[in-house]
């Protein structure tokens, strides 16, 4: 007789990030063709956690969170499961890589509108956004928030970002208000970073009074 399969379940989305890192770590699978009530044994980093298997084929274990903690930043791990049928036909194995990733990475706008203003000028035109990311892999995904809206873009090859407030969203921006501006990311292990700034838009347009000049004294006139 051939023996089963045990099969184990993604681990954590294969990264433990900053925040996971402070939890236990719940380890799933499933097995086929073994029988309910035969003992899982899994092992992670060089310690044997046991389970049996459920009446539906699937089996988990926890492992503590003072055991997480204590995992080194930047290490893959390998997780490796065992079982036997209960006719101790030869035992079968699988393994899953997990990846302790707790570093937040850095994330930054540029000056928005270039100096933080968006004049009467720029208020009649899409508004471009653009920024750095540092540690972020590319392609990762960067929200931008303005005035309650949320503009999507990828993180590209160098880092950077840009997104677009698209004309009919800058034109309801109000006079003499500063906006909040937040851009965040997060990495593939899940761990978020993020940015704020503002931008005040000011739509008045000074004016330029001239005085006429005494051709006597070459000083303004005084009026009366």
């Amino acid at each position: 007789l051939s023996a089963g399969t045990i099969t184990l379940d993604e681990i954590s989305d294969n990264y433990i990030n900053a925040l996971e890192k402070n939890s236990s770590l719940s380890i799933t699978g499933t097995t086929t063709d073994i029988e309910a009530g035969q003992k899982v044994t899994v092992n992670f980093n060089n310690v044997n956690y046991e389970t049996i298997v459920k009446s539906d084929g699937t089996f988990s274990v926890e492992v503590p969170v003072s055991v997480v903690q204590a995992l080194e930043n930047g290490q893959t791990y390998t997780v490796m499961a065992y079982v036997a049928d209960a006719a101790n036909n030869v035992t079968v194995m699988d393994k899953e890589d997990v990846i302790v990733d707790t570093t937040v990475d850095t994330i930054i706008l540029d000056p928005i509108s270039e100096d933080g203003y968006l004049n009467a000028q720029e208020a009649q035109e899409p508004l471009v956004i653009t920024g750095k990311t540092d540690g972020i892999e590319p392609g990762q995904i960067v929200t931008v928030s303005l005035n309650g809206k949320e503009y999507s873009t990828t993180v590209g090859l160098d880092g950077k970002f840009e997104v677009t407030v698209p004309l009919v969203d800058v034109q309801v921006l109000k006079d003499g208000v500063k906006y909040p501006v937040e851009a965040k990311v997060e990495d593939k292990a899940g761990n978020e970073t993020s940015f704020e700034s503002d931008v005040k838009v000011d739509l008045v347009t000074g004016t330029l009074v001239l005085n006429e000049i005494s051709p006597l004294t070459g000083l303004p006139f005084k009026s009366v």
